[in-house]
């Protein structure tokens, strides 16, 4: 390998197969002794075990890098129809359980973020429509708020 297509055109140099590049990046990631000594049955099995999977475009796809104390993490959500097998998703969650320590306080922070933000804006909205749940204690954030908006539109 690699395959050259046969289907060119006269004139025109054969093109490689799609999963040349494949084998290429397969064979630069191991001594030269090594890549020389797979035959061309070996290749094709390699490719069809590997090198042709295909990825699709997902509904959903957000990718982020946040640095972080000198270091950069990645967040990435994707969503869409489910495509796996019943017996992939099942291989999925035993080599990618949901319970660990990082998805635990990864859930912690985001709930707390967001208990904290529904408490502001509620607290918000009660202020506005002047609703006093305690008339001496006050956490001052709406007359705070009013003063920053007379700040910005004066």
């Amino acid at each position: 390998m690699p395959e050259k297509v046969e289907n060119a055109t006269p004139g025109e140099a054969p093109k490689e197969a799609p999963d040349a590049a494949f084998v290429t990046r397969f064979r630069t990631r191991m001594p030269d002794k090594v890549a020389r000594s797979f035959d061309e049955e070996q290749l094709r099995a390699i490719v069809s075990a590997f090198g042709t999977r295909r990825w699709k475009r997902h509904s959903l796809d957000l990718r982020v890098t946040i640095p972080f104390l000198g270091r950069h993490f990645y967040f990435v959500v994707l969503g869409g129809p489910e495509r796996r097998s019943p017996v992939r998703r099942q291989a999925d969650r035993a080599s990618h359980p949901l319970a660990t320590l990082g998805n635990a306080i990864f859930a912690i922070t985001f709930l707390g973020s967001l208990l904290v933000s529904a408490f502001v804006v509620l607290y918000l909205i009660k202020s506005v429509l002047g609703i006093d749940l305690n008339n001496q204690y006050s956490l001052g954030l709406f007359a705070d708020l009013k003063y920053q908006l007379d700040l910005l539109l004066n």
